[in-house]
């Protein structure tokens, strides 16, 4: 009986049910706070292995738990007096990149306020949700947090403010969901940003041709202004490998880390002092040696006398406090990685599909073909491909005004659900005129964007682009087809669930076609139906292959 009637309850109330029920538990008791036996203090819950800590862990052989009011003398709040990006400070698990992400909320409150579902700190717990395999779930934790006694603070992520406990219990409750906390120790910022708001990401690789082009025509640098300006997480890393694929750690001489995720904060471009263009990045080490730029316009730096009023422009002051500013050509200079969350306001529509690639519908990579105009031997060879790529979900897509549009397709998180590692994925948006009809073949020319293509073409949990519709191409009414695929070729066809969003704009229509039905038959050429390839060896047409069962 009670599951079903947890069952009836959204999800939000069905946590609410459960803390009703701890509180009403904790009363009847007489205990003061409330433990999670799911998630206890102990190393199961910090260690992936608890018999083989990481190296981190050495210099920590023992961890105390502490409730938030035996660290701090003054009332324990999640929030106090507010949040500024300055607030947090990374502690010795490797998560950075979860808390470059945890910056940006200084930025946007709201999206803090989203995330703390339930402050229970008084009765010793508390509920955040995070945005994961395509939903929003819910994390209840208790308020026990891992304490360095070395350092007489708190083991990792914490509040500069020793009364403020939102960044602990969240990164535990982050923990949590993924099991224990060294599974954050390493990570994707892009992940990171879109689990904590929703958005979609897009991650640039600046030393490809084509963002150099856009670095030196400098549209790059107006599209980062422009993410600024519409409220968009921005964050930015150097990556560096050795000769066998392992990142390597350690910094430029000018003090930024290899590997290392730092949040991009503000960008301004002074046109009346010197054309100076500035950037302003944060570091979550915070403050401390090694922690900021050392190159040009960092604190003290003697470029900051030679603009008069620089300063009070900026209204920045010289703090060790892991913020600071630098040039242009610097910033270009030391990152060659830039993570982009875009997030959307309540005008634009948006679309949520949970697919699967499973069975039929596991059609894999779209075929590599030629033009069908293109009166080739080795054109003919490709375009009578016997491929299983129509097979494909689809998804037609119809705007009615030119329409800016965003798609993301995401596989289920890799270290939450089955665990399955990601593989290589696609999709296609192919233009159209038939408003029923799936996609068998493609003409090229119908293809109007791939979002992977060439070298992009590796295991990620998210691939996003974005591209503006018009409704009627050549004057005639078209509609759009999004077709996701996994890639791979020459390997089996891999079955998934994926989560398709779509994001526009203005108003559109998406809509699922109908599946394909495949059917089998046994059969044989004869003489009277064996009629032949459909192109002979010139490349002209075979008259007999009609003839063909």
């Amino acid at each position: 009986m009670y599951e079903q009637q947890m069952a009836m309850l959204t999800p939000f109330q069905q946590i609410q049910m459960l803390t009703q029920e701890i509180e009403a538990g904790l009363e009847a008791t007489n205990e003061q706070f409330w433990c999670d036996d799911e998630f206890p203090p102990d190393d199961s819950s910090l260690y992936i292995d608890g018999l083989n800590p990481p190296d981190y862990a050495q210099d920590e052989p023992i961890v105390e738990w502490k409730r938030p009011h035996d660290m701090t003398q003054d009332e324990p709040k999640m929030i106090a007096d507010g949040i500024e990006p300055a607030d947090i400070k990374q502690g010795i698990l490797g998560d950075c990149w979860l808390l470059g992400s945890f910056m940006s909320l200084a930025m946007h409150p709201q999206l803090l306020q989203n995330l703390i579902a339930i402050d229970g700190i008084k009765k010793g717990y508390a509920v955040f949700q995070f945005f994961k395999n395509g939903e929003w779930k819910y994390v209840i934790v208790d308020t026990r947090i891992p304490y360095s006694t070395n350092r007489k603070t708190p083991l990792y992520a914490h509040s500069s403010k020793s009364s403020e406990m939102w960044v602990p219990l969240m990164e535990k409750a982050y923990a949590k969901l993924h099991g224990n906390y060294e599974v954050l120790n390493g990570g994707s910022m892009a992940v990171g940003m879109v689990d904590i708001s929703g958005g979609v990401s897009e991650k640039f690789n600046l030393t490809t041709p084509e963002m150099q082009a856009k670095i030196d025509d400098g549209s790059f640098f107006r599209e980062l202004m422009r993410y600024l300006s519409q409220g968009y997480i921005v964050g930015c890393s150097n990556s560096v490998k050795d000769e066998d694929g392992k990142q390597q750690e350690g910094s430029g001489n000018q003090g930024i880390r290899y590997n290392h995720a730092y949040g991009l904060e503000r960008i301004e471009h002074l046109k009346d002092m010197n054309n100076l263009q500035l950037l302003r990045v944060r570091n979550p080490w915070g403050s401390g040696t090694g922690s900021e730029w050392t190159g040009a316009y960092a604190d003290e730096d003697e470029n900051w006398d030679a603009v008069k009023n620089l300063r009070d422009r900026l209204n920045y002051s010289f703090k060790n406090d892991g913020n600071w500013w630098m040039q242009w050509s610097d910033w270009i200079a030391n990152y060659n990685r830039v993570y982009v969350c875009k997030l959307f306001p309540s005008s634009w529509s948006q679309y949520s599909i949970h697919g699967e690639w499973k069975g039929n519908s596991a059609g894999g990579p779209y075929p590599v073909q030629a033009d069908r105009d293109e009166e080739s031997k080795e054109g003919h060879a490709k375009l009578d491909s016997n491929d299983r790529w129509f097979n494909n979900p689809q998804y037609r897509l119809t705007v009615t005004k030119k329409t800016q549009v965003i798609i993301s397709l995401m596989q289920e998180d890799q270290s939450t659900g089955s665990k399955r590692p990601y593989i290589p994925v696609n999709f296609m948006l192919v233009r159209v005129k038939s408003r029923r009809d799936r996609l068998y073949e493609v003409d090229q020319d119908n293809i109007v964007l791939q979002a992977a293509e060439g070298g992009q073409r590796f295991a990620q949990r998210e691939i996003t682009k974005t591209i503006v519709l018009q409704p009627t191409h050549e004057k005639k009414n078209v509609h759009y087809i999004i077709v996701p695929n996994t890639e791979g070729e020459g390997q089996r066809l891999v079955e998934r669930p994926f989560f398709l969003r779509v994001f526009t704009s203005e108003v559109a229509d998406l809509v699922q076609l109908p599946s394909t039905i495949e059917q089998e038959f046994k059969n044989t050429w004869t003489e009277g139906t064996n009629g032949g390839k459909r192109v002979n060896e010139k490349g002209q047409d075979n008259q007999l292959w009609c003839r063909n069962p």
